[in-house]
């Protein structure tokens, strides 16, 4: 026993002196860039303190001092969302977290954002965040260099106006269907005070991006039906489709990216569980056949098309079968110059997809695309919820663009408006979508990491007394974090009195030129608005604002986004509005009750939305708790 505790003993004090090095070592890296030190004597990227962090969070926060409380609270999971800039204003625009692995500097510098965004080969996404996107290939966001270029060229045509108009006509469809089911009696419930409410409403937008994405995406489309929350997690080895097993991997992303299949299909593990590790598994063939089929659909199409004597459609346009269709003619030209090029080693790859990213980047499109538009809309209708006086103000633009200025019933208005002629003028509804995005990040922290020793320039207010030069030089290796939510919520940049406000008019300009304010919800006037730019141009900030990131390597379905985004919010306010659920509401009570029980109901509806947390990306952690009552707009 002795000889056991005296082993035990000497690698432990082996293991201390190693990480105390590293930490000394990093320590000394850091104090190169000039900047605030946090210093903690561990790796919060370890399997230790992912394990144990969680479960000992409330102990370790009662016994800390202050100041190392502060920084086990920087080294949590997703304690930018919580802290929303504090630490910044403590500690400055960048700071540098130490630790016994990788630096971490984090930054909310407008000016550095902007350059690691911009340099996509010197910064590039961290080995975690491959090994998750690349769950079911290689794909767009694992790629880097000439391979990322390859790639980005073949799938950028796939994206095109052909896909917005359809994903403008497919989300009406599926938004009236939603309005439908809101609407409908059986699927509220009665709160004591007799009114009809919902708690479907956010699952319901789920259900809308669902949807989209499998007639856009894949050109399989379906019935809106209102999810139920009474509705079971079916059996785990019951049949699914491939974007019901996509959907499911993305909900779980990080379980199903480090823990083996296998194991998530033990019968001990809960039903749920089970059936992603059941999806894991079947995602390979599901995938094949599906592509497989869409090609065989392909080549029936052009056949009826050369046979038929007068011009034919090619089918429905998704982004599966122009991908498919970009990659083989790609492929076909390849095979042709490499019959006729002796040893030609590059030319099979350099210009096609090879099945393994196909099927990565359809994976991408798929997680990422639903995922954060269903996200960013339910934020959106929890607000326009909590902020009535906004509802009104995207109202008048939705009746002006839409129905000439009639308030419409469904059906009223003929046909549904056309993509090209009304998305550009529904500038008020973009307006919404880049305000909820601005509070309510879908990425919190944009992670980056660096190799080799960078130099990028940075704001005057980074500059510390041993950095006078607007300029910042990062010793490797490095993690390097932009912060989204710090950046989002600057009161130097949003302003000192409403940087924290939901305040949609911040980026609509009249055709006075001057900002609207929230005073002027109400307005009526036929005046043209635009919308202010997100990206810097003439608008805000550049890195101020990063919705889609920026950069070469910004989400390619950013336009994609917004045309679902818009056509679901006109859809839905263009038939409704909507309160909160204000639960009892006592016979006899006066206005003045009502009202403060009003206030109450929207504070709670904001306390939900905050209540979020960051798996795969940010999303509300009870979206069941968003009780709403939906009501049919007077003609």
């Amino acid at each position: 026993m002795g000889l056991l505790l005296a082993v035990f003993g000497g690698l432990s004090l082996l293991w201390a002196v190693v990480e105390l090095r590293a930490l000394h070592r990093n320590y000394q890296a850091a104090r190169l860039m000039g900047l605030p030190m946090v210093v903690v004597p561990y790796d919060p990227d370890g399997f230790l303190f992912g394990v144990l962090s969680e479960p000992l969070k409330p102990l370790l926060r009662r016994l800390l001092p202050p100041r190392a409380r502060q920084a086990f609270d920087l080294t949590l999971w997703g304690w930018e969302w919580h802290d929303k800039g504090a630490a910044h204003e403590r500690l400055g625009p960048a700071f540098v977290i130490v630790t016994t692995a990788l630096n971490r500097l984090v930054t909310a510098d407008p000016v550095m954002a902007t350059a690691i965004m911009q340099r996509r080969r010197d910064f590039v996404h961290p080995k975690v965040t491959t090994q998750v996107m690349g769950l079911l290939g290689h794909n767009l966001i694992t790629a880097a260099d000439e391979d990322w270029s390859r790639q980005r060229r073949i799938i950028a045509p796939a994206l095109n106006e052909r896909i917005s108009a359809g994903v403008w006509a497919e989300s009406m469809e599926q938004a009236e269907g939603l309005v439908d089911s809101l609407l409908a009696p059986t699927t509220s419930y009665s709160s004591p005070g007799g009114s009809a409410a919902s708690t479907d409403t956010v699952p319901g937008l789920r259900e809308i991006a669902i949807n989209v994405l499998k007639r856009v995406g894949y050109g399989r489309p379906a019935p809106y039906v209102l999810p139920r929350e009474s509705e079971s997690t079916p059996a785990p080895y019951a049949d699914m489709s491939y974007v019901e097993a996509i959907a499911l991997s993305s909900e779980m992303l990080l379980v199903a990216a480090f823990v083996p299949a296998a194991i998530l299909r033990l019968p001990i593990m809960p039903r749920y569980v089970r059936r992603l590790g059941v999806a894991l598994a079947r995602l390979p063939k599901l995938t094949n056949d599906m592509l497989e089929q869409e090609r065989l659909s392909s080549k029936s199409t052009k056949l009826r098309s050369d046979n038929a004597s007068t011009e034919s459609t090619s089918g429905p346009h998704t982004i599966m079968r122009t991908l498919l269709r970009l990659s083989d003619e790609a492929k076909e030209q390849d095979d042709g110059e490499s019959a006729t090029t002796i040893n030609n080693k590059v030319g099979d790859r350099s210009q096609y997809l090879t099945e393994d990213e196909i099927a990565g980047n359809l994976f991408i499109f798929t997680a990422a695309g639903f995922d954060t538009t269903s996200n960013t809309l339910g934020y959106a209708v929890t607000l326009l919820a909590a902020y009535p006086q906004w509802q009104t103000w995207i109202q008048a633009e939705i009746d002006s663009v839409l129905y000439n200025g009639r308030r419409s019933e469904k059906g009223s208005s003929g046909s549904r408006p056309d993509y090209a002629g009304a998305f550009p003028r529904l500038v008020r509804c973009q307006a919404i979508m880049l305000e909820t995005l601005r509070i309510f990040p879908v990425v919190t922290m944009l992670m980056r990491s660096t190799t080799v020793p960078q130099t990028i320039p940075c704001s005057p207010t980074s500059a510390t007394e041993s950095t006078k030069l607007p300029t910042l030089s990062i010793p490797a290796p490095c993690a390097v974090y932009v912060n989204t939510v710090a950046l989002h919520t600057s009161r130097a940049t949003w302003g000192e009195e409403d940087a924290m406000d939901f305040n949609p008019a911040r980026w609509v300009k009249p055709a006075t030129g001057t900002r609207e304010s929230a005073e002027t919800v109400e307005a009526e006037d036929a005046a043209p608005e635009t919308l202010i730019s997100s990206s810097g141009a003439g608008g805000v900030t550049p890195g101020s604002f990063l919705g889609w990131s920026s950069g070469p390597r910004k989400c390619p379905g950013q336009k994609m986004s917004q045309v679902e985004f818009v056509a679901v919010i006109a859809t839905l306010f263009g038939r409704c509005r909507v309160e909160p659920d204000i639960g009892s509401d006592p016979a006899g009570s006066d206005e003045k009750t009502r009202e403060e029980s009003l206030c109450a109901a929207r504070q709670r509806l904001l306390d939900v939305a905050q209540d979020s947390g960051i798996l795969f990306t940010l999303a509300m952690n009870k979206p069941r708790d968003v009780r709403l009552r939906w009501t049919p707009r007077q003609q």
